[in-house]
């Protein structure tokens, strides 16, 4: 029965505000560090930072939310298919995952194992759209030795995933407890956007590679280098009939001297 009645409540529709509430406080609890970010704002805002992420940084969540994470990347000697890959997983919410070279409030550089990728809480009542937001995971390896290096952070992407749902069934519990507030929340007819939750928040699809984000990037430096080619054109209002009778006019011209002189 306790499972059905959470069943239940996963299913309801709820407005946006009350998933970026659950998140927030997922994020809060959470032991290692985290960042969740908006792709639906402008410019990839962050919403939420765990109390890790600000002892590795040194940055307080008053200073960066809103904010785009690429603040750690200032002055930090970033290749260009890690700027790509970054891109990419941003707008899509692929996984990736990359060694960065960071910049601490202080300062001080540092590398950050970072991995990035979306999670998809629920969907649009009316279109079906997918309400996703952006995770990343970070550590600082400074100084560890290569076999010490974790490879990616699997364990706790899926921590997260399951706060955020816990989290979520509590704070809908909550408002169930209170009808007037249910109803102001769950009707789609009272707030602009209306999303039903899934019953498992899900990763979204697709990987990006090391060697895709790459031939990616190299390929756009290609093309920014390559040297832009002149194409002919006539002048304003000369068509390639009057080009050519031109020419003709020219040769016979050439040609009548031409005979006129060996006449003399």
């Amino acid at each position: 029965e306790g499972s059905e009645n959470i069943d239940a409540l996963v299913s309801s529709v709820v407005s946006q505000t009350i998933v970026k509430k659950a998140i927030q406080g997922a994020v809060h609890a959470c032991k290692f560090c985290v960042t969740i970010a908006d792709p639906r704002g402008d410019d990839f805002p962050l919403i939420a930072v765990s109390e890790a992420f600000e002892k590795m940084t040194g940055y307080k969540r008053s200073e960066i939310i809103g904010a785009n994470c690429r603040f750690l990347n200032q002055g930090c000697p970033i290749s260009p298919s890690d700027l790509v890959g970054l891109r990419l997983a941003s707008e899509s919410g692929s996984a990736f995952t990359a060694l960065l070279p960071n910049r601490k409030k202080s300062g001080e550089m540092f590398i950050n194992l970072l991995d990035l990728r979306g999670l998809t809480i629920a969907t649009d009542v009316e279109t079906h759209e997918e309400l996703w937001y952006l995770i990343g995971i970070q550590a600082d390896i400074t100084g560890l030795s290569k076999w010490n290096v974790p490879e990616d952070h699997v364990a706790e992407l899926q921590e997260i995933a399951a706060e955020i749902r816990n989290k979520l069934v509590k704070e809908i519990s909550r408002l169930a407890a209170d009808g007037m507030e249910d109803r102001q929340v769950t009707d789609p007819q009272k707030v602009s956007k209306s999303y039903k939750l899934l019953q498992e928040p899900l990763w979204r699809k697709g990987c990006l590679s090391k060697k895709a984000v790459m031939d990616l990037a190299s390929k756009l430096d290609n093309q920014a280098k390559a040297p832009k080619r002149r194409a002919f054109s006539l002048p304003l209002g000369l068509s390639t009939s009057v080009l050519l009778l031109s020419v003709v006019s020219f040769l016979t011209g050439l040609l009548l001297g031409r005979g006129s002189r060996r006449s003399r």
